[in-house]
Parts: C-alpha cells; sequence; structure tokens
C-alpha cells in the first residue's frame, strides 16, 4: 500500500468511527506518525485530501464490487448479482460505517454531495443493467434495482444497523420475491 493510500484508509477509519468533522490533519499525522510535510506532499491541502477520498471511497465502495461480480465474463447476470451480494456481506459493517459516515458528509458539504450522487447514479446504473439482463427491462429493472439499493442503504441507517449477513439474506429474499408479487397498484409515472 503507498504512502498516500495510507493516508486515505486512515481517513476512512476516522470518518467511519467519528464522522468527516473528526478527520484533521492534526489527528491523521498523530495517527499516522507523519508529518504535515507528507499530507502536503500527497494532497497539496484539506480540498485536495477530501477529493482524493472522495474519489477513493468511489473506487473501493463502488468500483471494486463492480470488479468482483464482473470478475467472470461468462457469468450470468444472476450470477453476478450473487457476487456482488457476497462481496458486499463479506466486507461487514466496516463498509456500514463508512457508507453512514459518507452519507452524513454529503448532507453537510456541497463537494460530498456532488461525489456521492454520481456514485449512486453509479451503483445504480449497475444493478439496473444487471436487471435488464433478468428482467423485461425498462421500469421493472430499474424498479428491483431501486429496491435492492434502497434495502441495503436502509438497512445501515436503522437502529440498531442490520447486521450485513442479515442484509445479504433480505437481499436474496427480495430477488425471489418482487419478480413473483402481481402488479397490485396501478402504475404511475416510470
Amino acid at each position: 500500500m503507498t504512502a498516500r493510500d495510507q493516508w486515505l484508509e486512515k481517513g476512512f477509519a476516522v470518518l467511519a468511527a467519528e464522522g468527516f468533522r473528526a478527520v484533521t490533519i492534526e489527528r491523521l499525522c498523530a495517527e499516522m506518525g507523519l508529518s504535515k510535510g507528507s499530507f502536503y506532499h500527497h494532497f497539496g491541502g484539506v480540498p485536495g485530501f477530501e477529493a482524493a477520498l472522495l474519489e477513493h471511497f468511489e473506487a473501493v465502495e463502488t468500483q471494486r464490487y463492480v470488479d468482483a461480480a464482473e470478475a467472470d465474463p461468462t457469468a450470468s447476470a444472476r450470477q453476478r448479482l450473487d457476487r456482488l451480494r457476497a462481496a458486499v456481506v463479506a466486507d461487514g459493517d466496516r463498509a456500514a460505517a463508512l457508507e453512514v459516515a459518507v452519507r452524513a458528509w454529503a448532507a453537510q458539504d456541497e463537494a460530498a454531495r456532488a461525489a456521492l450522487e454520481r456514485i449512486d447514479g453509479r451503483r445504480l446504473s449497475y444493478l439496473e443493467s444487471l436487471f435488464v439482463e433478468l428482467t423485461d427491462g425498462g421500469r421493472e429493472a430499474r424498479d428491483l434495482a431501486r429496491t435492492v439499493y434502497l434495502l441495503l442503504l436502509g438497512s445501515f441507517h436503522v437502529l440498531p444497523p442490520v447486521p450485513v449477513v442479515e442484509v445479504g439474506r433480505l437481499w436474496d429474499r427480495a430477488l425471489d420475491t418482487l419478480g413473483e408479487l402481481p402488479d397490485v397498484l396501478p402504475s404511475g409515472p416510470a
């Protein structure tokens, strides 16, 4: 792991444990035993670090999961979806705490909000692409993608949080039953 990545991982740890206001240069330097000069060398300042932290969040908490799901190019959409679920569950509660902290940060910071909107868009787009292959596409694929994504995110925000292993079970149950339910509600706008 590079020194830059170590700064970012330490930022993640503090962010997940105590929120974005606790992520300060002084705190990171003290916990890592490094100088402010090293911090400024890698990031140029706090705005550069925050931008890098959000980019790293996207790579670690989005692209890494997509890469895991897409590891076998011959896999079916259901197999890729199952691999995606397995990767999310394997990360456990650390990823959940980080997700909650980034969302709290985005609620108070415009740059974090813009980054999270892009990240949410990428995640939903990927899920929808899998569901397009499993359904007739269109609204059904979009609805299933949103349902699974909201199930995951919502599980992080209830108190006490739903254990990630339980989320995996609920994810499977939702996938097994959602497509089988009759459309009992009138259709609204897509």
